[in-house]
This record gives structure tokens, sequence and C-alpha cells, in this order.
């Protein structure tokens, strides 16, 4: 911290300021040295709370590494390389029979014995205060997340571990936050694709179920117009749309 090192700076330029005065008994002589120690700690401080400053960044974020080192050097689960299941056939309703889910089993559950039926075609809206979980239902929806107990139920069968891939095959998700690459408006649709292996008609059919291929086509490049680091270049909703 900075007072510290100022502090100890002045304790070790006063102890050697009285031990040059005792030893040589010329003060005219010792002052000048004095002086420039006195200026090259002034110099040396901000260095020193700067390293000091640094070295508490790297010791804050050692866990954060560690737990990142860790998810990359586990095993990848068995059905990683699998190739991916066939759509969840969907027809009817998703139904939520006595929800509930908590974070830790120390704390109280977001939800609790939550019922619901959504059925297919309908236009839900969840409202709330914050920490209501309506973020947590719709991630449960969505199988990131596994119910602390309770079941999901698409058209009557429960989703569990054997639907989940398949369900998810069937979710398209806009979240609040959506991350754009510096690339084409192209690129950014078929994230994860090949430049060279994009289908252009695919991307063009993305866009007009977005309600985007308006806006896109009145652009001077059209689909190869970049969007800036993180999608700059964009309004918030557009961003959400291509995303």
């Amino acid at each position: 911290p900075r007072f510290a090192i100022e502090a100890t700076g002045m304790v070790i330029i006063a102890a050697l300021a009285y031990f040059l005065i005792t030893r040589t008994n010329n003060a005219g002589q010792v002052l000048p040295m004095l002086g420039t120690f006195a200026l090259g700690a002034q110099r040396l401080v901000p260095l020193m709370q700067l390293i000091y400053a640094n070295w508490a960044l790297v010791l804050g974020n050692i866990a954060g590494v560690e737990a990142v080192l860790k998810t990359i050097e586990a095993p990848l689960p068995a059905d990683a390389q699998a190739p991916p299941p066939r759509r969840l056939p969907f027809d009817q309703a998703i139904v939520l029979k006595d929800l509930s889910f908590c974070y830790a089993p120390d704390q109280p559950p977001v939800i609790e014995r939550f019922n619901l039926t959504i059925v297919k075609g309908a236009k839900v809206g969840f409202v709330g205060k914050t920490g209501s979980g309506k973020s947590t239902t719709v991630d449960l929806v969505m199988g990131l997340l596994e119910p602390t107990s309770g079941v999901i139920e698409i058209d009557g069968k429960p989703l569990d571990e054997g639907t989940r891939r398949a369900w998810q095959r069937q979710i398209a998700h806009v979240p609040q936050s959506i991350f754009l690459s510096d690339a084409s408006i192209a690129e950014n649709i078929a994230f994860g694709i090949d430049p060279a292996g994009i289908d252009l008609e695919r991307v063009r059919n993305a866009a007009q179920q977005a309600a985007l291929a308006g806006f896109i086509e009145n652009l001077p490049k059209g689909y190869e117009t970049r969007v800036g680091e993180r999608g700059v270049r964009l309004s918030g909703g557009q961003r959400q749309r291509i995303g």
C-alpha cells in the first residue's frame, strides 16, 4: 500500500541521515546525499505501488485461472463426439410440474413448486422483480439447469439426460447480452462455420425469420458488411436479431 511504502521510506531516510551525521559530523556533506536519496525514493514509490497493485491483481485471479485450466483439462463427456441427435418433436405443449430449483443446498429455493403450461405457438412473458427466478425458469426450460425437484415435460416426454440435447436443437435463444465477432454479418449469422462453407441461402432465410433481411440487403455490402468489434456498428436490437 502507498502509505506503508512512504512511511517505510521516510524511516529509512531518517535512519540514514542519523547514521551519516553521527559518522561524519559534517551536515554540509550529508544534506546533498540525503536529497539525492529522497528524490530517488520519490520516483520509486509510484513504481513500487504499481508493482504491488499488479502482484495483488495476479494473486486475486489465480483461483479463476485454476478453475479455467481445470475445466480445459477435464475429460469430455462420453456423448461429446457423438453425432447430434434428431430434434425432439414438439407439437403440443411444454409443461412444468411442481418445479423447484435452488442454486445451493444452503440457500432458499429461487423457484418453488411452480406449475405452468405453455402451448405451442403461445407467447409468454415472465414479469417480476430482480431475483424472482425469471431467467432461472428460462434456463430450466432450455435444459441449461436441472431442477432440484419436479419435472419438465415436452409433449408428455420428461426433459432429462436422454432428451436434453435433442430438445436443445429445437431452441433459439437470444440472451440479454449478445456476442458478435468483428466479422461480416453472414459470418456472425452462421457463427462457427468456416467462411468458405457458409450457405448464403440459409443465411438469408435466417435473416428473413429474424425480420432483418430488409435492413441487411439495403446495406452497400449486404451480408458482407462487417459489424465491428462486438457489433458496435449496429443497434442493440439489430445485434440481438443477428445473434
